[in-house]
């Protein structure tokens, strides 16, 4: 890839972050202090989004293809990491079985990214998804 194909993807993305950014705080003004404290600077360049605790890098061929199959990805991507935060999900798991952990948190969150009920975020849920969520709520 030439340098000038990297820059043009690379402005792509991040236009496309920025978009992402702008309608969720649209969408959902009551994360506004969230959403700006949230960095989203980097370029991860192993192929996947990544969150270090203190900014997300998002993998820029990933992202586009994200974006141009199902917009709403990038939004739930974005919403997703900025929840982890919100609910300290990576500052409070010092003395828990990691695993457990991770799973539990990803749980939390998307459980609580489908009962927003918000155009910018909704999916179709699956038949696992909806199963596991009456379990939850059941216990």
């Amino acid at each position: 890839m030439t340098d000038h194909e990297l820059e043009k993807i690379n402005s792509i993305s991040e236009e496309i972050m920025k978009l992402t950014h702008d309608e969720l705080l649209m969408n959902m003004r009551f994360l506004d202090s969230a959403l700006f404290n949230l960095k989203v600077t980097g370029v991860s360049n192993n192929g996947v989004h990544v969150f270090t605790g203190n900014e997300l890098l998002f993998s820029n061929v990933k992202l586009i293809s994200d974006y141009k199959t199902h917009i709403n990805k990038c939004k739930r991507l974005y919403l997703h990491t900025l929840l982890h935060c919100v609910f300290s999900h990576l500052w409070i798991s010092s003395s828990r079985n990691m695993n457990l952990w991770h799973i539990a948190c990803d749980i939390c969150v998307e459980y609580t990214l489908d009962h927003l009920e918000k155009k910018s975020v909704k999916r179709i849920l699956s038949y696992i998804r909806k199963k596991t969520y009456q379990i939850l709520e059941k216990e």
